[in-house]
């Protein structure tokens, strides 16, 4: 069970308030395998100029270490690897991280939301590996708590582009740039249906948040979504927790 009545303070119950009142500071956990665009994902994101993640090879994660921007201050970022396949150790760090966060006192040390990264991948490509599902289910068993987990799609320009190079050129003769972004966006939009959100769907259920993110400059409104659903979704489960510590304390 997520809360123990037990542990539970009118300290606490302020906490929940302030946190949704005020927008303290969230914590998120991040988590992407190598090549994923990770840092390039934070650096946007947070505003961190040099984002000190594992995105380039393995083995430089401590999931422990807090990291707070110098330009942005509302966030506390933690990093993880990623699950490679075959990769239990990670899979288990992680788990440990998030049980040890769940029953943390101080609502401002508790784990907020995870980020969780896939690079969309290529037309009958696999959208994530085995470790990843394993990882959506325990969510959707509850073994998490009531976490929220936002699946997040990186590279999206890079998809945008492939998704242009395959229409007919003579079926785009004579338009205007604008009539051409146009359905370049409507196939892109019915290609990542197919490929990333109705097989996300058909595994985590109907109502897992995601978001499709290119760090591009011309595609930053991506990461201002990505934002607005994390924020969404942290305060819909902060003031969760204060409705119900409040009812029970």
């Amino acid at each position: 069970m997520l809360y123990d009545h037990q542990l539970i303070s009118s300290s606490e119950i302020q906490d929940s308030a302030r946190l949704v009142n005020t927008r303290a500071r969230f914590r998120i956990l991040v988590i992407g395998k190598t090549g994923v665009g990770k840092s390039s994902l934070i650096c946007h994101a947070f505003g961190v100029q040099n984002a000190p993640v594992s995105d380039e090879k393995r083995g430089n994660a401590n999931i422990d270490t807090e990291y707070i921007s110098e330009q942005n201050h509302k966030f506390v970022l933690h990093d993880s690897e990623g699950f490679e396949p075959g990769d239990e150790v990670n899979v288990k760090i992680v788990r440990d991280f998030i049980q040890r966060r769940r029953h943390m006192k101080a609502l401002e040390d508790k784990l907020h939301t995870i980020w969780l990264c896939f690079e969309i991948p290529r037309a009958g490509g696999r959208l994530m590996e085995k470790a990843m599902q394993d990882f959506l289910q325990l969510k959707c068993d509850g073994e998490l708590g009531e976490i929220p987990v936002v699946v997040v799609f990186t590279k999206c320009d890079k998809f945008m582009d492939r998704v242009e190079r395959t229409l007919n050129d003579n079926d785009l003769d004579g338009l205007s740039d604008y009539a051409v972004k146009d359905i370049v966006k409507q196939r892109t939009d019915a290609e990542l249906h197919d490929i990333c959100t109705q097989p996300l769907m058909k595994l985590a259920g109907s109502d897992i948040p995601y978001a499709m993110i290119s760090t591009k400059e011309t595609h930053k409104e991506t990461i201002s979504h990505l934002i607005q659903i994390t924020e969404k979704h942290v305060c819909q489960q902060v003031a969760s927790e204060a409705s119900v510590m409040t009812s029970i304390a």
